[in-house]
Order: structure tokens, then sequence, then C-alpha cells
């Protein structure tokens, strides 16, 4: 009779383990995990100041890069303010470059909006 239970334990293990997923898809992988955004980031467009020392950026949309360069943000209508919540920018951007930006909280246009996520887009 035990060996009947016994052989009938090892059938139910080698049945459920047929059933399971291979091992391959449980293998980690040695790359990062691929992050998916799928929400439309709130702005586009080009960088037309950069402040480093207060973590903001200066950015307008509808315009070329080379507008982008030329253009004096203190005297331009459509700039919009982007400040980096503590978060150094260290060089990573420069006039010109075209970025998407998320912000983590409701802004008037025009205003002061904080960026949750920047992602160049082009240099």
């Amino acid at each position: 009779m035990k060996a009947l239970k016994c052989l009938f334990v090892v059938l139910l293990i080698l049945i459920s383990s047929a059933c399971s997923k291979p091992t391959e898809a449980l293998v980690e992988s040695p790359y990062p995990a691929t992050d998916i955004i799928s929400e439309e980031p709130a702005f586009t467009g080009y960088i037309v100041g950069v402040i480093e020392d207060k973590q903001t950026l200066l950015v307008i949309n509808g315009i070329s890069k080379e507008e982008a360069m030329d253009i004096n943000p203190s005297n331009t209508l459509g700039v919009i303010t982007f400040y980096s919540n503590f978060t150094n920018f260290d060089g990573a951007f420069r006039v010109g470059n075209k970025v998407a930006i998320w912000e983590s909280k409701e802004s008037a246009e025009n205003t002061l909006g904080i960026a949750q996520r920047i992602v160049l887009l082009e240099e």
C-alpha cells in the first residue's frame, strides 16, 4: 500500500511539472528590464535655455532647431519653464536639444511646471 502511495505521489509530481511553464521563461536576463511608457508627454519641444544652478529648462515648440538656437528666451512668448525636482542636469541638456517632458503636476500654460520625466529626443 505504501508503494502505491509513493508511486501516486511521484506520478503527481511528474504530471504537475510537465504542465508548468518552461524554465527558460523564468531565467533572469543580464540586461535591465524594458521600461514601457504608454502615456504621451505633456510637452515636446526644443530647449532655448538651460539654467543649471536652478535645475530649470526653458522649452518652446512649433519652431525649428535653428530658430531655437537663435531665440532669446527672456523676450519670447511661448517659452515654457520646467523645473527638475532635485535632479541636477550636469550638462546633459543644451540649447537646441529636442526633449519630451512629462509633468508631475498640473500647471497653467507658460508657468513653472515640475518635470517628472525628461527624455532627450534629438541633440
